[in-house]
């Protein structure tokens, strides 16, 4: 079992997902992102622009998993806005500017923030037997 975590508009949801299986078993009720929590997760990801850097390819990973989501919506002038994560339409919720925020992250945990990934350990792949690691 692999505990999962998403945000759906203003609901987070907490629980278990059977890997053979897929079936989700939810810990408990939904609970409410509240005000403060979200200001605070916005403040976070725009300071994130002056103090962190994201490479090209973390963004086009971004944007790649944003193409194929469900929950994204593409307006007439071509800006994209994500309806999972509750934001208004308004030029910070786009999007284009949320891939660019290092501490951004994906409410349907699709991307991670890049402090998320700095703390999780390295994967090491080699496709050669016995080469030390």
């Amino acid at each position: 079992m692999k505990k999962f975590y998403f945000q759906i508009n203003s609901w987070k949801y907490a629980g278990l997902q059977n890997q053979e299986t897929g079936e989700l078993v939810f810990d408990g009720a939904p609970v409410k992102v509240g005000i403060i929590e979200k200001v605070g997760s916005y403040l976070t990801a725009e300071a994130s622009r002056f103090t962190g850097i994201i490479s090209l390819e973390q963004i086009q990973a971004r944007r790649d998993a944003c193409a194929s989501c469900e929950t994204k919506e593409i307006k007439s002038d071509g800006e994209w806005y994500c309806r999972g994560c509750g934001c208004p339409d308004w030029t910070r919720s786009k999007l284009q500017a949320k891939w660019i925020m290092p501490a951004a992250k994906c409410p349907l945990d699709k991307w991670q923030s890049l402090d998320a990934l700095d703390s999780k350990p390295p994967i090491v792949v080699s496709h050669e037997p016995n080469v030390p690691r």
